[in-house]
């Protein structure tokens, strides 16, 4: 993958972990456990800013430097969680829900700019 060290890989390397887990658990536990065992409450403000954050970080998904510019975006939005891993499960998670539900097994086989363009979320951002 020509983007294995950008931001976009850690952001779908570890939204996929969480939604592996929430896989794993057959959905008996809350995509906001899932995800660094959030509460209900930090999930939904996510969902609130959910615009926003895409917007704020996808300028950095295919930055090549030594920095970390979407944990300095986390700090930032003062973000209940890790900001990218969320941001990272609902990439895999519009993947998933336009390709079928085994599809989350191509993570291991695409790009992670392919990933991000055939899951439908930057389509659904716009929506917002």
């Amino acid at each position: 993958d020509p983007n294995k060290d950008t931001p976009l890989r850690l952001t779908i390397d570890e939204g996929f972990a969480c939604f592996y887990t929430y896989k794993y658990f057959d959905s008996k536990i809350s995509k906001a456990q899932a995800v660094e065992q959030m509460t209900e409450k930090d999930w939904e403000w996510y969902l609130l800013n959910e615009k926003e954050i895409y917007q704020k970080c996808a300028p950095f998904f295919y930055y090549s430097g030594k920095e970390d510019p979407l944990r300095k975006l986390n700090l930032e939005m003062n973000a209940p969680k890790t900001l990218f891993y969320w941001l990272g499960f609902r990439i895999v998670e519009f993947y998933t829900n336009k390709h079928g539900t085994d599809s989350w097994k191509d993570v291991y086989e695409l790009s992670v700019k392919d990933i991000l363009e055939k899951s439908g979320y930057k389509e659904y951002i716009k929506s917002l």
